[in-house]
């Protein structure tokens, strides 16, 4: 077969939707420059994701189309695609190569295409950073490009809308946003409140609301006041009118009047409410993932999770909100972090290193060499670790022991090792107080007395001793954390978790922090760490949350 000499192929440029807008319905013309209708389960789905990562920005694209009219453009917004990016912080957002790659795969098969871009902000109403106007107009130039921030307001999530208008950034002050048909009004607040992680304000106001504290409080619901507060019950079949709750307020006031013992309880409720605190109000969510279960430990965005005993860990990127699983040498039984984000991982019979993973592939995860060091004299499964400067601090079941970590030896001796006090329980206290490292420290609780200990060149030393005010006698402390107010101690009440935060010389109870949200939640069970810098996390079901206290 012969060709003809000017025989050539032309590649031939295939028509985009956006390169081809339709014109917009005669409703669209109204007004001039952009229209702008974005669906409402899309806006609430991003204030959802972006509640979901208080510590850092995040970010995705807008998908859906773009339409002609007389006077301008008409944006639809149908969808949007969350994208991850290692080019973000708690100031700052942008899109690198992982990000593109995201895009890229999901509008090659969608009849949506990209008409804007949308960011978070940690703290404050929305607006437009220098740095957000210059990636909107490298990347999003085009007039019916649309740009959304999403702000961290206290009442709500609010957003903001901007777009190119002759070179200058412009905002939209106007838009419109869809409810889809045979939703309700009210089902579409519930899911903006759902979407901005707070409680519906409507709940109706009872004594059997509030009386479940009482036992968290130390108060026996047999007691005089339990009984009163049992009397004037207000039944939550419906909500309350203003008049029913005036009803019970006055009920309970004829009750605790007509009992002297009630009213000396009542005392005792008040002083203790003085230093309670709602978890609520001190938590912000980081991530939720099914992944999320066992011990864990934290250094910034990175994170473990393990199951004691286990050969796999999972490795969490805050950063990306992802996790991966990581398969190791050995069974492993205890995690944690040094201040250079290295990850120390405890077996029965050595330490294994986990360096700071140089790339991440979104496929593939970290990618580790985990380098074992064999540690003699070790006694008993380990059950805690803690690295202070140079050292890292384990407690296993039968010592407490101290390993100099440095070198680069294949095997390293205990620096000293010492028997632990027989005590009820005994915990580890992680973290770092006002920015500056401590030796070994020792928390211990033998019926309601509650101790601190220190190790010195003989055995190991109580430096303090405090009896536990009750109900926290009656629980059993399970974890320690170091922050920059005090010491956090998590405790199990056999119903749920309880967190006190002690002064750390003194050990005196200074914050009671309670769960008060919905009806029942008061059983719920709380694992919590802190990193080497003294930031700490909580972990409850599935949800991951910074704790702020």
């Amino acid at each position: 077969m012969s060709l003809e000499s000017d025989f050539s192929i032309s590649p031939v440029r295939r028509p985009l939707p956006q390169d081809n807008p339709e014109r917009a319905h005669v409703l669209y013309c109204l007004g001039s420059g952009v229209r702008l209708e974005m669906s409402e389960s899309v806006l609430s789905s991003m204030r959802r994701q972006c509640s979901q990562n208080s510590m850092e920005e995040t970010g995705g694209v807008l998908l859906g189309r773009h339409l002609e009219t007389e006077h301008g453009y008409a944006v639809v917004v149908d969808d949007h695609l969350s994208v991850p990016s290692g080019d973000r912080s708690a100031i700052h957002f942008s899109f690198d190569e992982q990000s593109i790659q995201a895009i890229f795969a999901r509008v090659s098969t969608s009849i949506d295409y990209v008409v804007g871009w949308y960011h978070s902000h940690v703290s404050g109403a929305p607006f437009m950073s220098k740095l957000d106007y210059r990636l909107h107009q490298e990347h999003f130039p085009l007039p019916w490009h649309v740009s959304c921030v999403v702000g961290a307001g206290e009442w709500g999530m609010p957003v903001g809308f901007w777009r190119l208008s002759d070179g200058e950034l412009v905002s939209l002050e106007e838009y419109a946003v869809v409810v889809k048909p045979g939703a309700a009004p009210i089902v579409a607040h519930e899911r903006y409140l759902r979407a901005c992680l707070a409680d519906d304000a409507h709940e109706p106001v009872s004594a059997d609301f509030a009386a479940p504290l009482l036992a968290d409080l130390g108060v026996d619901l047999e007691g005089p006041l339990g009984q009163a507060i049992q009397r004037a019950q207000l039944s939550t079949g419906t909500s309350a009118t203003r008049l029913d709750e005036l009803r019970l307020v006055i009920d309970l006031a004829v009750a605790l009047a007509a009992s002297a013992a009630a009213a000396h309880d009542l005392s005792g409720v008040r002083d203790k409410l003085a230093r309670t605190i709602a978890l609520e109000d001190m938590v912000s969510v980081v991530a939720t993932s099914g992944e999320f279960r066992g011990d864990m430990s934290f250094c910034g965005t990175k994170g473990i999770f393990l199951t004691p005993g286990s050969p796999t860990i999972s490795w969490f990127d805050a950063a990306l909100n992802m996790i991966w699983p990581v398969n190791l040498p050995l069974p492993v039984f205890a995690a944690c972090f040094s201040a250079d984000g290295t990850a120390w991982l405890a077996t029965d019979e050595a330490v294994i290193r986990l360096d700071p993973a140089s790339g991440t592939s979104l496929l593939d995860g970290p990618q580790f060499e985990p380098r074992v060091l064999s540690v003699t004299g070790l006694a008993g499964e380990p059950r805690q670790v803690v690295v202070h400067g140079n050292d890292l601090w384990m407690a296993t079941s039968e010592r407490w022991c101290q390993i100099p970590l440095g070198g680069d030896e294949e095997r390293i001796r205990l620096g000293a090792a010492w028997d632990l006090p027989a005590e009820d329980a005994r915990v580890l206290v992680s973290g770092l107080r006002h920015g500056r490292g401590h030796d070994g420290y020792l928390i211990t609780q033998s019926g309601d007395l509650l101790r601190r200990w220190h190790p010195d060149g003989t055995g190991v030393r109580k430096a303090a001793q405090q009896s536990l005010p009750s109900p926290w006698r009656d629980w059993r402390i399970d974890q320690a954390c170091l922050g920059s107010n005090g010491v956090c101690l998590l405790f199990d009440s056999g119903r749920s978790s309880h967190i006190g935060m002690f002064d750390p010389e003194s050990l005196e109870l200074k914050r009671h922090y309670v769960r008060d949200g919905e009806r029942g939640a008061s059983q719920f069970s709380l694992g919590m760490c802190a990193d080497p810098l003294g930031r700490l996390y909580l972990l409850e079901a599935s949800t991951l949350y910074r704790f702020r206290p």
